[in-house]
Order: C-alpha cells, then structure tokens, then sequence
C-alpha cells in the first residue's frame, strides 16, 4: 500500500468524526452522505490494537432534486497492531450510477451485491475476529481488491415486492485477465430477512456462495450464515448468533462460528455485549475462544455513522 493510501485510510475515521460538526448544515437535500462505522479495540493478549473502518460516501443528485444519477464510493480499512509489527490493509472504490425504470446501472468499481444483500454476522463486534477470518467476513470483491488489486466492473440493482437483488461482471485488473461474477438477493417480510448470493472467480476456479438468515423482534434477534468464498477456497463455515436487548442500549451476543467442509478443524464459540452512547457511538466488549480453551477478550469503541441520504 503507498503512504497515500495509508494515510487516507487512517484518516479517514478522523474525517468522518469531524464531519459530526457539521451534521446539522448538511441536510438530507444536499445529496451528500456518509453511511458505515469506524471501531478500534485493544486485546487481552499483550495489549494488541485492532481496527475497523468500512464507510459509504457519495452524491445522490435525486435526493437534491437534480436528476437521477450520483456517485458511490466505498472506504475499508483494517489496521492491527502487535509488540513485533503493525499492518494495515485498505482499498477505496468509486462508482457511477444511473437510475431508471428498470432499475439502477453502475460502472466503474461498485460494490459487491454480496456485501449488500447477504448478511456476514460481525462476531459479537470483535475486530480480531473480523481480520483473523476476513476471507469469509466480506466478499470475495472485496478481498481483491484489500489485496492489491483494482475490480472494474458494471453492476445491476433492482427490487419486486419484498425482493431486492443485484448482479456484476467484473475485469480483475492485475491478476492474469481473471474475471468475477457475481449475483445477490434478499427477502424481507416483516421481522425476518433472508439472503442469498453466488460468486465465481476465474483466478480459483471456484464457485462460491453465501446464505443468511436473520430474525429481529426488537428485543431477541437470531442470525445464521454459509459461507463459501470463491477468491480464497479454504473450506465452508458456518456462523449462528443470538442476541437480546436488555433494553435501548444495552445488547448481548452468543455465537459459534466453525467449519463444514472439510468436517472438524475449527470450532470458534464467541460472546459478546455492546453499550450505545451519544445514540451512535458505542462500547463493545467481545470474547473469542481462538485458542481452544483460551479466550481472547476485546474491548473496542466505535461509532456508526448515518448522515445525509
């Protein structure tokens, strides 16, 4: 990653907290917006420092009356710090899109549909668990181009009823002329979300998917996902949570996460709670049993941010 990237993406948080000040100015009908989160934790084991960032940003010319077109970009980050080394991964992306009748076109580097309309349960708020498992955390668009590599692409979105869906045809530009397919779907009805995507990599070989499940009353929510990755074949897992609000800003979760295929090799229960304050800032303190027997606590800050369209 060069100095300037690096330097974008940790200061990304900063900007985007600075934004706060001005939250008030912005309104909706300016066509502005920043949507995501930012989340920094320190563990038990040695004091070692992990972060998160995954933030949306754009203009939605249609929310400031002026048309029906806007621009989408997308920041991840993921920073670790150790006593022998740090490491930071980011990758910023950026698209234009179109809406019509049929629904909305994009061209440029969109995000995956995976990442939007299948869910990827966040472990209990834990950034280790996040970056110790991230090929089957987020898409395997996603992991490209944490890796180095540029997707350029054109997606399709559109929605019938309780259905949303979406679909990509992406040119992987530093890996060998390797293309990525990719097509997505969600069910809502009510307190219950459903979802399902497929992902085929020509570099692997593989074709990968994502089914989730997720159930929300308000007070006791349950959430269950299969994941495969295409860009990083290593096996099927599965991720089962549950969670209950003790009341509006106090929450708990208790989860597992392990692997199908092949069979044994990796059980990773993990629990966690999380205290909203300022309405969205928030206080998570997670528990991983990476160790089989030996669990790694975490507590981390962050906030979520929803400003503009």
């Amino acid at each position: 990653m060069s100095r300037t990237s690096r330097n974008l993406l940790l200061a990304a948080p900063v900007l985007a907290l600075a934004s706060l000040g001005a939250q008030g100015v912005a309104a909706q009908s300016s066509g502005f917006y920043l949507n995501g989160h930012a989340q920094a934790g320190v563990i038990s084991a040695g004091g070692d420092i992990y972060g998160t960032t995954d933030l949306d940003f754009g203009y939605d010319a249609a929310s400031a009356g002026g048309g029906s077109w806007g621009v989408d970009a997308n920041l991840q980050g993921y920073y670790s710090r150790t006593s022998t080394s740090s490491s930071t991964m980011g990758a910023i992306s950026a698209s234009l899109y179109f809406d019509t009748s049929y629904g909305r076109f994009s061209i440029g580097m969109p995000d995956s549909p995976l990442d939007d309309y299948v869910g990827y349960p966040d472990m209990a708020g834990s950034s280790l668990g996040t970056l110790l498992l991230l090929p089957v955390r987020i898409s395997s668009n996603s992991f490209l181009r944490l890796t180095g590599m540029q997707v350029y692409g054109l997606r399709y979105d559109g929605s019938a009823g309780n259905f949303e869906y979406g679909a990509a045809a992406s040119y992987v530009a530093g890996g060998g002329g390797d293309t990525l397919l990719e097509g997505a779907v969600s069910y809502q009805n009510g307190n219950y979300t459903l979802g399902a995507g497929v992902e085929s990599y020509s570099g692997s070989g593989v074709i990968g998917y994502n089914i989730s499940a997720r159930m929300d009353t308000g007070r006791l929510s349950a959430e269950a996902s299969v994941v495969r990755p295409a860009v990083f074949p290593i096996g099927t897992f599965y991720d089962v949570n549950m969670g209950y609000a003790v009341n509006d800003n106090l929450s708990a979760t208790l989860g597992v996460f392990g692997r199908l295929v092949p069979s044994g090799g990796l059980t990773l229960p993990y629990a966690g709670v999380r205290y909203t304050i300022f309405e969205n800032g928030y206080i998570n303190a997670s528990g991983l049993d990476v160790f089989s027997g030996s669990p790694v606590y975490e507590i981390a800050v962050g906030w979520n941010f929803d400003i503009g369209s």
